[in-house]
C-alpha cells in the first residue's frame, strides 16, 4: 500500500445554517478552499503582548469584514472543542449567554453606518464596550483602554 502526503494550502469559510450559530464542531466539517489567498492563521491564546502586538501589527485591512465570521472565529478559540459557525446577533448573544465578554469597535464610523454601529453596540456585552474610532490613533487608544479592562483570572483551554 502506497501513502501520500500533500500540504494543505487554503483558508476556511462559514458553515451554512443552523451549525453557523454555534461553537462547537461535532462531526460537521467546515468548508475548506484551496490554493486562495488567506489572511494570517488565527494566533493561540498568550501572555505574550510581544506575540500578541506581532499579530496585530501584521494585520492589514482591505475592504469589507464578514462580521460573523469574525465573531465566530473569536468566540471558537475559548471553547473546549473544535469550532462551527453562524450570524453576527444571532453568534454575539450566544457567545455572552456563554459568559464570554464581547467588546467591539466600529472603524471610522460615519452617518452611513448607523445600522453597522447598532449591531456593534447590540453585539458588545454592554453599549460600554462598543467603542467608536476615528483613525489609527483611536484605534490604539482604544485597545489599550480595553486592555486594562481585562482579567485574565479564568482561561481555559
Amino acid at each position: 500500500m502506497q501513502t501520500t502526503t500533500q500540504t494543505w494550502r487554503g483558508c476556511v469559510g462559514s458553515r451554512s445554517a443552523p451549525l453557523d450559530e454555534q461553537a462547537s464542531f461535532g462531526s460537521t466539517r467546515i468548508k475548506g478552499f484551496m490554493n486562495k489567498t488567506c489572511g494570517a492563521e488565527i494566533r493561540e491564546l498568550t501572555k505574550s503582548m510581544g506575540k500578541a502586538n506581532s499579530t496585530i501589527q501584521s494585520m492589514t485591512a482591505s475592504r469589507n469584514t464578514y462580521l460573523p465570521a469574525g465573531v465566530m472565529w473569536g468566540w471558537r478559540p475559548l471553547q473546549d472543542e473544535a469550532p462551527q459557525t453562524k450570524k453576527t446577533l444571532a453568534l454575539c448573544n450566544a457567545a455572552k449567554a456563554d459568559d464570554v465578554q464581547i467588546f467591539t469597535i466600529g472603524y471610522r464610523m460615519d452617518a452611513s453606518s448607523a445600522s453597522t454601529k447598532s449591531l456593534l453596540t447590540a453585539c458588545a456585552t454592554s453599549p460600554d464596550q462598543y467603542k467608536d474610532a476615528k483613525n489609527a490613533a483611536e484605534v490604539k487608544k482604544v485597545f489599550k483602554e480595553l486592555a486594562g479592562k481585562l482579567n485574565f483570572s479564568r482561561l481555559a483551554m
